[in-house]
């Protein structure tokens, strides 16, 4: 809560600038974490679930299908997505602190890049024409 400051206006009028506030001026509860706020916890622990859930689900796929080239590219996508969900967890247990900030930023920018790669490539199979395809 901030508190109302009396300021003598003769000071005003010699040093505008020179008004000293209490000390004792609370902050809005996530306004000093690296993110500005607080992450949801909610949020947070059903991305994980759900990253973690599609990760799984990819290495069942691409080991049915024999699609190796799946396991580096979309569970190692998930793998990283749900490091970075995980340190966001992380972070909105402890908001103040900066290695989990630093860790979901980093892992989730970087994490969709190997899933693309999966993707152009599935579609580049779906693109070439049966018989061109070589098994």
């Amino acid at each position: 809560m901030i508190s109302i400051v009396s300021v003598d206006p003769a000071a005003l009028l010699s040093s505008p600038t020179n008004i000293t506030l209490p000390h004792s001026i609370n902050r809005l509860p996530g306004t000093d974490t690296p993110y500005h706020y607080v992450p949801t916890l909610w949020i947070c622990a059903l991305f994980v679930a759900l990253f973690g859930l599609s990760g799984i689900l990819h290495l069942i796929e691409a080991i049915h299908t024999r699609l190796w080239f799946m396991i580096p590219t979309a569970v190692l996508a998930n793998i990283a997505e749900v490091i970075g969900w995980s340190a966001r967890l992380w972070s909105s247990k402890n908001p103040p602190l900066i290695d989990p900030f630093l860790m979901q930023i980093s892992t989730t920018i970087i994490a969709p890049t190997p899933l693309v790669a999966a993707n152009f490539v599935i579609l580049g199979q779906f693109i070439t024409p049966p018989a061109r395809r070589e098994v």
